[in-house]
């Protein structure tokens, strides 16, 4: 299963670079429904939260930048989701 959380994030990644957001965030929010909390799911939150940056959905890239910190405080990238 974690193949899949990895793959999954890495065609969101593909995705958010070719400024497909909407794809981006739909692979991103595949991969948290099967992430295990413990592994990955800080680092899709903050994925989340950028792709809906992106997206002009402020209020709901704010909740998954927090999420992001709330699972991994010492993720700094999650803090910089928050901030944007």
């Amino acid at each position: 299963m974690a193949a899949d959380v990895s793959a999954l994030r890495r065609e969101g990644n593909d995705h958010f670079r070719a400024s497909r957001y909407d794809e981006a965030l739909e692979s991103y929010s595949n991969a948290l429904a099967r992430a295990d909390e413990d592994g990955e799911a800080h680092v899709l939150h903050a994925n989340r939260s950028a792709a809906l940056h992106a997206l002009g959905r402020l209020e709901q890239a704010l909740k998954a930048g927090l999420s992001a910190t709330a699972l991994a405080p010492n993720y700094a990238k999650g803090y910089l989701r928050v901030a944007n």
